[in-house]
């Protein structure tokens, strides 16, 4: 099946890279091992120096749900963006290099938006949220003592 035949559950998941030679294989393999197969990752080299390149070009060719892009170095913003200007899924997710995902994580993520109708899913360790209301999202992304709104790696967007 082509994973670009129907984007409506197709999910982008965007990783930025930068020197990440030999330390990249665990949250990649985390990624491409969703239960949700809908799914494409695009790599997004932000200027490495090291081998790291290379890694991305051959996972590209060795699997047709990985993007990879090289762009100059401008950080992990700048990476995304170029990244997002790319992505074809409905929903959108990040992850950082040094991430690692469950399995089955975007699989119920996506699930409770599907179910929901909510923008934005998100985990922690171990839970989920579904948010519906502007004020409860505001309130989980700002609350320093809960933590779910510093990460990148928790969420699903739609």
């Amino acid at each position: 099946m082509d994973i670009y035949e129907n984007t409506d559950r197709l999910i982008s998941v965007i990783l930025p890279v930068y020197n990440r030679e030999g330390k990249l294989a665990a949250s990649v393999s985390s990624v491409l091992s969703q239960s949700h197969k809908e799914l494409e990752l695009i790599l997004v080299d932000d200027g490495s120096t090291d081998g790291t390149r290379e890694f991305c070009r051959r996972l590209s060719e060795e699997h047709e749900n990985v993007i990879a892009v090289r762009k100059e170095n401008g950080g992990p913003a700048s990476a995304r963006n170029r990244g997002l200007s790319m992505a074809r899924g409905s929903y959108i997710a990040f992850v950082d290099s040094d991430d690692s995902l469950e399995p089955f994580m975007y699989e119920l993520l996506i699930g409770d938006l599907e179910r929901t109708g909510a923008d934005i899913a998100i985990c922690g360790a171990g839970e989920t949220s579904v948010l519906d209301k502007t004020h409860e999202i505001m309130e989980l992304l700002t609350d320093i003592r809960r933590g779910c709104g510093w990460s990148v790696w928790n969420k699903v967007y739609r």
